[in-house]
Parts: C-alpha cells; structure tokens; sequence
C-alpha cells in the first residue's frame, strides 16, 4: 500500500480517555500519540478528534471516512451516558458500513453494541508486550495466518461472548478474543499498537497497586516486538483502505 493509497483520508478518532495527569510530564497526550504513531506508516491521514467523555461525536456518521476508538482506563459496563452514546454512535457507523476500529475499550464497545458480551477477566490483568497467535481466517487482513505477534496491551475486562457473526482472527490463552472482524467494515483489536514502549512501562509503574505480584513481574519482564505493533498499524490502515473502497465500488454500482 503507497502512502497516496488513501489521499486526504478523514479519520475520526472517538477519544475515550486521556493520560494519567502523573505521566503528562514525561508523555503526550492520546491525540498526539496516535498522530505519531499512524503517521509513521506513511498515510496520509487528516485527523478529527471527539473528545466523547465530554459527549462530543460527529454530527454526522458520514462526517469522517472512518473511525478509531481510544482505549481507556473505564469500563464499557459502567454506568456513564457518554459510554451509552458512544455504542449507539458507534452501531450507527457499523450499520452504515462505515470503516471503525477499537482499539481495547474500543474493542469491547464494538462487541457489547452489537450484543456481545465483555465481563472482567477471570483471568487478572493482561498488562505487558503479549503474545498471540493469527488463527486462519478470510478476512483479507493483512495478517499471516498461523502466525505470532506480540503487541503491547492493558486491560483488566475482555469480551467473553461474540456477537453473531463475528469472526475470531487472533488469541492467546489469557485472551481468546484477541482481533475480532465484527463484519460490515468493524474490526476490534484489544491490543494498542500506538503504545510506545515507554508509555507502557510507565502503565505497569502507574498500575503496580491493581496488579498482582506476578502480573506486574510478568508484566515487567515481557519484551517488546516494535516490528509487530507497526505491522499492526500497517493492518488497520490497510483495513480502512480496503473497506472505503468496497464502498465506493458499492456506491458507484448503485448510481
């Protein structure tokens, strides 16, 4: 994919969180690292941010060629009416076969909006660089079947039943729902490949009293895989390639 693949594309990045204000001194700010880290795949991206804590969402779907949900130290259970806002919003731009990736927190909104189910994990906390494995899959991702890749990830709840038709692209024993394809351009990946590996450590520092002894020693021994988190991006951009195109030819066919 050349980096003209999707000239002036709109992206619209759903802003669930911010950084902790203890790691504001030494770390920018959400906006600011997903800038850094989708601008060095070489796409030309025209950035909109709505901040939905504060209820702030496009007053259109059609406002941006595709979204991206921010993870966030919340849960996609919690009683908040933004929360509840941002799945309505976010069914909306799947049922209009928009292109939408979630990224963690994201990732579980897609699940819970279209009626699957995410629980806090028996399983602690996956905090860390963690493996997975890419199950078979035909999807058209940019992704080896059978593979490894190691991605930087924090969260304590996880989607624990699918909504109706999706399809699981990749797991590991502490999370089997990993990379989901929800269908109707929607992809959900629990992961953050726009972690820098010093954000993340700083995480693991921020969050040793919510950890276990041995998560954060897990955590904390876990190495990183910078090739896999860029290959990760170079995936969700192409995702977005792929599926603004599919709807021109669709659109282009109906005229």
């Amino acid at each position: 994919m050349s980096a003209n693949a999707i000239p002036n594309f709109k992206l619209g990045l759903l802003l669930c969180d911010h950084v902790p204000d203890e790691l504001t001194p030494c770390f920018h700010d959400y906006p600011k690292m997903f800038e850094k880290a989708f601008t060095s795949a070489g796409i030309n991206i025209k950035w909109q941010f709505f901040d939905v804590t504060k209820e702030e969402f496009p007053t259109s779907v059609n406002l941006c060629d595709g979204y991206l949900i921010s993870g966030s130290r919340h849960s996609v259970n919690d009683n908040k009416p933004w929360i509840s806002s941002l799945m309505l919003f976010s069914k909306e731009v799947h049922d209009a076969n928009i292109p939408i990736v979630g990224l963690c927190f994201g990732h579980q909104i897609l699940a819970k909006a279209l009626r699957g189910k995410v629980e806090k994990a028996r399983q602690g906390w996956g905090i860390g660089h963690k493996q997975y494995r890419v199950n078979g899959h035909e999807t058209n991702l940019l992704l080896e079947a059978d593979s490894n890749i190691t991605v930087p990830v924090c969260h304590q709840d996880q989607i624990t039943h699918l909504p109706n038709g999706s399809v699981r692209i990749a797991s590991n024993e502490h999370c089997r729902n990993f990379i989901i394809f929800f269908g109707n351009h929607t992809l959900g990946i629990q992961g953050h490949p726009e972690f820098e590996s010093a954000y993340l450590n700083a995480l693991i520092e921020y969050k040793k009293n919510d950890l276990t002894d041995e998560e954060y020693l897990i955590a904390k021994q876990s190495r990183p895989h910078l090739e896999d988190s860029k290959m990760l991006r170079n995936v969700i951009l192409d995702f977005f390639f792929r599926a603004t195109k599919s709807e021109q030819k669709s659109n282009s066919k109906g005229t």
